[in-house]
């Protein structure tokens, strides 16, 4: 690597004005820096652009790749092609992480640094993050996070990890069917439960109560078992915005089912999602009085 550092970092954008700057500044506070930051401008109708341009001029490893708008935000398969644009902007580095960072985090300041450490320590750890806080009233709350479950807005790849999966699918679930495809070829996925970041919008923030529904199809094209799925949308239920959450994630999972909506064509995927889920689905269950 031209550089010597082992690290590089892409963020897909659109329309992130109003919370780039305090992104922008975390990245340029941590303690172990990426080689290179490549910020990818999907299309946004706000001052993103600008704001990532300015950066670029002031911080030589900051790069912008701007592509053309789409006219509509697309999450999921949007995001994931915005992301491998970013990739081909890295091709030259010979990095041994890769990171994807949403627009709309705040990174304590050792963030990157102890990942890394992480995967150093573990050669078996393939996917690593931390756990999100969103706002909730007048502060922030964690976000729900299952311990082997890798947060998109701010997670890690481990270069062999990412290749052996192939890289990222764009479909909706992209980042849970990653750590799926992981585990499944004997890798390890964790967020780490002490590494807090800031999130400035809640999952599926801009979407309202319809996120439920979101949830509900990416969960339908990672093959969820419905028994899975129920569980997970009773769970919903009960956080805010309470019953229409988990009521959407069941009618977005129903829905894709009656239109036999397309998903990886992948048997070994499907029966490995079913019987893991099977033996969390079990485990909960024994937990229960």
């Amino acid at each position: 690597m031209s550089t010597g550092d082992p690290f590089a970092l892409i963020s897909p954008l659109r329309d992130e004005a109003s919370t780039l700057g305090s992104t922008l500044a975390s990245v340029l506070a941590q303690s172990r820096r990426p080689a290179r930051w490549v910020l990818v401008d999907d299309g946004s109708t706000d001052a993103t652009r600008e704001i990532a341009t300015r950066a670029a001029e002031r911080h030589g490893f900051i790069r912008v790749l701007a592509l053309p708008d789409r006219g509509f935000r697309q999450p999921g398969p949007g995001v994931v092609r915005a992301f491998q644009a970013g990739l081909a902007a890295i091709e030259e580095l010979d990095w041994r992480y890769v990171g994807k960072l949403d627009g709309d985090v705040v990174l304590p300041g050792r963030y990157y640094e102890m990942l890394i450490e992480a995967f150093e320590a573990d050669p078996r750890l393939g996917i690593a993050s931390g756990v999100c806080l969103a706002p909730r009233g007048r502060g922030y709350r964690r976000e729900p996070n299952a311990p082997f479950h890798t947060r998109g807005p701010c997670k890690v790849y481990r270069r062999a990890c990412f290749e052996d999966i192939g890289g990222l699918e764009p479909v909706l679930g992209w980042d849970g069917l990653d750590g799926y495809r992981a585990r499944m070829r004997g890798w390890r996925t964790r967020s780490l439960p002490g590494l807090e970041v800031l999130h400035l919008r809640p999952t599926h923030g801009r979407d309202g109560w319809l996120g439920g529904a979101r949830a509900g199809r990416g969960a339908y094209v990672l093959h969820y078992r419905p028994d899975y799925l129920l569980a997970r949308a009773a769970l919903a239920c009960l956080r805010p915005p309470y019953l229409l959450g988990g009521l959407g994630m069941a009618l977005g999972y129903l829905g894709c089912h009656l239109r036999r909506v397309p998903r990886p064509a992948d048997p070994e995927l499907a029966a490995y999602v079913h019987r893991e889920q099977g033996l969390r689905l079990r485990g909960l269950l024994r937990r229960r009085p």
